[in-house]
């Protein structure tokens, strides 16, 4: 198409997308050179007609002219008349006219025109031909076919054949798109190019009435194809839209014609497909793609999304079924944060029946989240899904995996409390002692918690109530600071000492921490079984007592003194239990440990020589920090 000819066409697709609100991408503002007419057409023309007979409109086109009011009414001699009279005739007269399908007036106005010399800068047989074409007027179109030469003027192109035929492959565009099939065939045979789009769109006529559904009009284009290049290119678009808009009989159609089931083209998703049908939910035409041989394991490169993580985030089981039996990755990716398999996140949500379909198309139950976070077992233990747990556990998950944030699947469940789940895992042979980085164990957590069955569970399954972990800190301190009666009675039933001191300042004993709290039904427990209340903690140096005193515990300071508790020993501020008392105003906790001050001193035979233990202790802190700092520079 030469300059002049492409210049006439901008104008003719300027004026039908501001008036048809056709979809318009060819004209570049810096490109078309338009008359200012043609940008001050904004109103829908329905307007011109509709508001006819209300005289106080008022437009920016103005009001209306005698002319519009004939054309309206379809009154074919009035419209002569008002010509004959020299009215000025304007692109809207033809499209009015055009658009209500008066054949005898629009052709009556073509005439006019290239007598009058009033669209000399118009192409408005083109204008009245795309309208009737879109519109379905195939009198019209028949009309302004075999009129050609008569409603054109042929100075006005420089190349007069290209222009026309540009007219009706645009014609051929509006057709196809709307499905009116005659009219289709009327305009090939008229000479219409079915490769025609316009720039920057790239719509073909085969790609219009492949995304609309219309099988026969596709047929039709693709018989009237000859450059194979463009033509399988054209295919492959073609059958990307059938796809997305699940047109199946088009998409088989467009398979036998050559159409690539793994073709991505679209610039802005990249998707292919089997993703479109998928993420439409078309499932006949998900079908119709896998029976064709359609990879479902490729990747869209932008969020590395596939078929199987569109078809769940769809909730579609019924096409995740297909995906896995046509050979889907079952460790594909899910499209949510962090990057989970498929498994992991519907072991997280519960989907009983998604895991088992993807446990069963041999997803590995393992995997960790990307930088070595959960599993697909710790995850479900965690949101307490029991029949996902016992899932994976079958499909040979691994309860003692642990991540690089501490989580291991026991531990998680000790701290929701499900002791079926819990017995679960250790069926499974999970490690009852299991510790992580930072200490824990599922014996301290469930006594956190104050779980009385779940402490019972571990205990009847080996776990040790005397584990001493890098910090010593057993599970009966941590039941006994925070008053876990019942986890207390038990553990100290399954031989927990209760002399036992932890490394770290202000926690030493059990007893040492009850006193702290004031819980004084647990201190009674733990010295019925033996517990020391001389015993020092490392670093401080505080005892039961000392503990009891500051905090206003009376009850328990008296408790205390009558199991023996020694009223001189001192803090390393060397602080008493009176002193601390007195100062804090506790008058009653004073005169109680006045008594007990003028017995003389015991010598303190139990308290160990322990200096050595907590010096390591502090050593091995010490090079800890200096490992992470070293590591940080």
């Amino acid at each position: 198409m030469d300059h002049q000819n492409k210049k006439t066409m901008k104008k003719v697709i300027v004026i039908l997308s501001l008036l048809l609100a056709i979809p318009f991408f060819y004209v570049n503002a810096q490109e078309a050179d338009m008359d200012e007419s043609f940008e001050a057409i904004e109103e829908d023309h329905d307007e011109y007609c509709e508001n006819e007979s209300d005289h106080d409109h008022d437009h920016d086109h103005g009001e209306h002219t005698p002319l519009i009011s004939a054309l309206c009414d379809g009154n074919e001699e009035e419209v002569k008349r008002l010509l004959g009279e020299g009215e000025n005739l304007s692109i809207e007269a033809v499209v009015i006219a055009a658009e209500h399908g008066h054949i005898k007036i629009v052709e009556l106005l073509l005439r006019h025109s290239l007598v009058s010399g009033d669209l000399t800068e118009t192409p408005a047989y083109s204008i009245a031909l795309s309208i009737a074409a879109r519109s379905g007027y195939k009198e019209m179109v028949e009309m302004l076919i075999n009129n050609t030469s008569a409603l054109t003027d042929k100075d006005d192109y420089s190349d007069y054949e290209s222009a026309i035929t540009d007219f009706y492959s645009n014609a051929l565009k509006g057709a196809s798109e709307n499905g009116h099939k005659y009219i289709v065939e009327l305009l090939l045979k008229a000479g219409a190019d079915p490769y025609f789009y316009i720039h920057d769109d790239g719509e073909t006529a085969l790609i219009l009435a492949s995304k609309n559904g219309y099988r026969e009009i596709v047929e039709i284009l693709l018989k009237a194809k000859t450059n194979t290049e463009i033509y399988l290119s054209e295919v492959n678009t073609a059958f990307l839209h059938a796809s997305e808009n699940g047109h199946k009989d088009i998409v088989e159609l467009l398979l036998k014609t050559g159409a690539n089931p793994d073709i991505q083209l679209f610039s802005n998703t990249d998707k292919t497909a089997l993703m479109l049908a998928l993420e439409n939910e078309h499932i006949e035409v998900v079908k119709i793609l896998l029976n064709a041989k359609a990879n479902p394991n490729i990747k869209t490169p932008d969020n590395n999304s596939t078929a199987l993580a569109i078809a769940y985030e769809k909730k579609r089981k019924d096409m995740l079924e297909l995906l896995l039996k046509a050979g889907a990755d079952p460790n594909s990716e899910a499209n949510v944060y962090m990057s989970p398999t498929i498994l992991m996140d519907a072991a997280w949500n519960g989907e009983k029946e998604v895991v088992e379909m993807f446990l069963n198309a041999g997803a590995a139950p393992d995997r960790k989240l990307q930088g070595n976070y959960g599993t697909a077992l710790i995850m479900a233990a965690e949101k307490e899904h029991k029949e996902v747990v016992e899932l994976l556990l079958n499909a040979g998950a691994n309860p003692d995996i642990r991540t690089r944030d501490n989580e291991i699947a026991l531990l998680v469940a000790a701290t929701t409390g499900r002791k079926d789940i819990v017995e679960l895992l250790l069926k499974a042979k999970a490690n009852p002692n299991i510790q992580t980085s930072d200490n824990s164990t599922a014996l301290k957590l469930a006594s956190l918690k104050g779980n009385k069955d779940v402490v019972e569970l571990l205990l009847m399954y080996g776990a040790d109530p005397n584990l001493k972990t890098s910090d010593r800190e057993t599970a009966l301190m941590i039941a006994s600071g925070n008053g876990r009666k019942d986890a207390v009675e038990m553990l100290l039933k399954a031989k927990a000492n209760p002399n036992i001191k932890a490394l770290t300042k202000n926690n030493s004993t059990a007893l040492i921490r009850a006193s702290q709290h004031g819980h004084k039904e647990v201190v009674e427990m733990l010295l019925k079984a033996g517990a020391n209340p001389n015993i020092q903690a490392f670093g401080d140096g505080n005892t039961a007592l000392i503990m009891a005193s500051e905090r206003g515990h009376r009850d328990i300071v008296q408790t205390l003194l009558e199991a023996g508790a020694c009223a001189h020993l001192k803090k390393s501020d060397e602080k008493t239990a009176l002193l601390l008392a007195t100062e804090k105003g506790y008058i009653e906790i004073a005169d109680l440990l006045k008594k007990a001050s003028t017995k003389p001193p015991k010598e303190n035979t139990t308290q160990e020589n322990d200096d050595e233990e907590y010096s390591d202790y502090r050593l091995e802190q010490l090079q800890e920090f200096i490992k992470k700092f070293e590591f940080s520079m």
